[in-house]
């Protein structure tokens, strides 16, 4: 089997993961009540050079990349402020660079018979410039929503200053207390299989972010 073969058995069975957009009416999220809305995001040349200082140098597929990130580290002083007008543009023209949307998919491995397309992956390879930009709004949503705690005490994963450890041991206290005061314990383990690959994209999803401010 050529590599092109390969390829080509990859990518259909990836888009098949993927699942049609549900029909019917999405719940209305509860509103909150906020004192203030999101402010507008300013990308100044100061932040971005702080983005660019942060860049990773070394990638562990150099050969599908097109723009090195260790080029963008070695000349950040001076693309900080060209780059800081782009995205400004972009969010405000609410358009994206076409060439931004491209990736370069890699299979990854994960557990099996690596003969099953099932088995693998895949990880996508985006701009690295589009990803910096991509930081800058994420680290201006995060900081909003810690500000006025939008998230839920309940959500360990992908926050700082919290783990899954510290979510095992807020959960391992819980069925301490309850044991110590008699009571008995019943777990039940639930995973959603490809779940990141499978979440739909409605528009309707925007609404909830919209009553967040």
């Amino acid at each position: 089997m050529t590599i092109k073969q390969k390829a080509e058995i990859l990518s259909e069975y990836f888009t098949s993961v993927f699942t049609n957009e549900p029909q019917g009416n999405i719940p209305e999220p509860k509103h909150i009540p906020l004192d203030k809305k999101i402010e507008e995001l300013n990308i100044g040349t100061d932040l971005v050079l702080k983005h660019l200082q942060k860049i990773k140098k070394r990638i562990n597929h150099p050969a599908l990349i097109i723009l090195h990130p260790r080029l963008l580290f070695e000349v950040k002083e001076g693309i900080a402020e060209p780059l800081g007008i782009i995205f400004s543009q972009s969010l405000t023209q609410k358009v994206v660079p076409k060439d931004w949307k491209s990736a370069l998919v890699s299979a990854i491995f994960k557990k099996g018979n690596k003969s099953q397309a099932k088995n693998y992956r895949p990880v996508s390879l985006t701009s690295v410039v589009c990803k910096i930009m991509e930081k800058i709004i994420r680290e201006h949503i995060i900081n909003y929503m810690k500000e006025n705690k939008l998230f839920s005490n309940k959500q360990y994963g992908f926050i700082s200053e919290r783990s899954t450890s510290l979510q095992l041991l807020e959960v391992i206290d819980k069925w301490t207390e309850a044991i110590d005061n008699g009571y008995e314990i019943d777990c039940i383990y639930t995973d959603f299989m490809k779940a990141f690959d499978t979440v739909p994209h409605r528009d309707d999803s925007l609404r909830k972010s919209k009553i967040l401010g």
